[in-house]
């Protein structure tokens, strides 16, 4: 299995390397100085390559994610002057089992505490329980992109929202268990509860989302703000896709940017390819692990009545049908899950982080687009609006110069987390397939012990009628 994803993930052109990374700063709350890590890396080989040169992998303190591990931050120079500010998350959360339905509607219940509150305060140390609906979180992500310059930065993506209704409970039915399946998959929203609260952890340690009020507001108050209902017209998605199609033959003057372009485009297309393959082998175990399961219930049915030779055969049946439940089925399903769990869930969740960085990469090089077209335009003016656009032209170069600055900051953050995420991904799917050996090991010990010592009839037609 780990084969098969190695070899649909690997990128194999040169185009998929990204942008060189150089050194950054990363603040650690344990000892308040800057240790600077040599982070320059391809950011595609596997976490611990060994140090080689400026195209290797990198050291193996760039694993250091800058978030979401609140003990350490990685700031910009502005940020690094003033070390008064609290060091980000100011809340921790984390979403209960409790999950209730209404129709279509579910309601996550979610524990969240103040970490930033004063020592005097007692009420810091008192958990708060908060009940959200999955429009919450989706008023939230419109807010917190909308009071915000977002061009330089990586938006955590909001997880799509999973079908609560009839319809939905069908389709993901005949995905796993095939077209002909006649049971139907009952509700299960942990996927659902994970996907949310990683999306709120990203937020609470992003350097800007982190400090908004907005998201402050969410998660301190008993009940959801007031949202209104969020448009999504068919001519937003259009103007989205127009405008990425603009920028994308548009060939950026700062190689970094113009490499991690390259990057982002060949590599999202190799984990999309190997997330839908991915997914693919996972139903087909499962719809394999559901006709074993048919199997096992076919070796169940009685054959004949229960006397002479077929009271043996229904006998012997009914225990190989009991091994195939506790050998094949179960550790066909606790490897899907040890799978999905690990390798599924990184899948899924970076290729919507690097469509994420691609939408950044493509806002920035609209601004550069803005800068250029100002600069003809200023070349082509008369006198009398030189000045004018030459204060329109200088006004878009100053902040297309900050916009990089924070773009390239984002940028290595992204690659810094991927990274730290993909190797303990990597070591959790070791783990978990290691487990799974292991109980399928004992477990086919087992059945195989229990259909040796089935008691065997002898030969005379009298000790076969009734077998000992």
């Amino acid at each position: 299995m780990s084969d098969q994803v190695e070899k649909l993930v690997k990128p194999t052109e040169s185009s998929l390397l990204p942008a060189e990374v150089e050194s950054i700063p990363i603040f650690s709350e344990r000892d308040g100085e800057a240790n600077f890590v040599d982070s320059k890396s391809s950011s595609t080989e596997g976490p611990d390559s060994s140090p080689r040169s400026n195209t290797s992998s990198p050291l193996a303190e760039v694993m250091i994610p800058a978030y979401p591990d609140p003990t350490e931050l990685i700031l910009d120079d502005d940020e690094a002057e003033d070390q008064g500010k609290p060091l980000l998350p100011f809340f921790s959360l984390k979403f209960l089992d409790e999950v209730s339905k209404d129709g279509d509607i579910v309601r996550f219940k979610i524990r969240v505490k103040k970490l930033t509150a004063p020592l005097d305060d007692m009420e810091s140390d008192v958990a708060l329980v908060i009940e959200r609906e999955y429009e919450d979180f989706e008023f939230l992500h419109h807010v917190l992109t909308t009071h915000n310059q977002i061009v330089g930065l990586i938006v955590p993506p909001l997880p799509h929202q999973s079908g609560a209704d009839p319809h939905s409970a069908e389709s993901r039915t005949k995905k796993q268990f095939g077209s002909s399946a006649r049971a139907m998959l009952g509700d299960d929203f942990k996927v659902d509860a994970k996907g949310l609260e990683r999306f709120l952890q990203q937020m609470l340690c992003h350097p800007v989302f982190g400090r908004d009020k907005h998201l402050e507001e969410f998660l301190i108050n008993k009940h959801p703000p007031i949202r209104a209902k969020i448009k999504k017209g068919f001519l937003a998605g259009m103007k989205e896709s127009l405008d990425i199609r603009k920028t994308s033959g548009v060939r950026d003057s700062d190689d970094f940017f113009q490499k991690e372009r390259e990057w982002a485009f060949a590599y999202g297309k190799n984990i999309r390819n190997a997330c839908e393959s991915f997914n693919s082998l996972m139903y087909a175990q499962l719809r394999f692990a559901n006709q074993v399961t048919h199997l096992a219930t076919n070796l169940n049915a009685s054959v004949g009545g229960h006397d002479g030779s077929n009271a043996f055969y229904n006998r012997i049946n009914s225990r190989f049908s009991t091994c195939l439940e506790a050998t094949e089925r179960k550790s066909i399903e606790a490897k899907v899950e040890s799978e999905a769990s690990s390798i599924g869930d990184y899948m899924t969740q970076w290729s919507a982080f690097v469509d994420a960085e691609t939408a950044m990469l493509h806002r920035r090089t609209g601004l550069f687009v803005e800068v250029e077209n100002a600069t003809k335009a200023l070349s082509k003016a008369k006198p009398a609006k030189a000045h004018a656009l030459r204060k329109v032209k200088e006004d878009k170069e100053i902040l297309l110069e900050q916009v990089s600055r924070t773009a390239e900051l984002e940028t290595r953050r992204f690659h810094h987390q991927r990274l730290a995420e993909l190797k303990l991904t990597m070591i959790k799917y070791a783990e978990g397939q290691l487990r799974v050996a292991q109980d399928s090991y004992k477990a086919l010990a087992e059945s195989t012990l229990k259909m040796r010592d089935f008691p065997l009839p002898s030969v005379t037609s009298k000790s076969l009628s009734k077998p000992e």
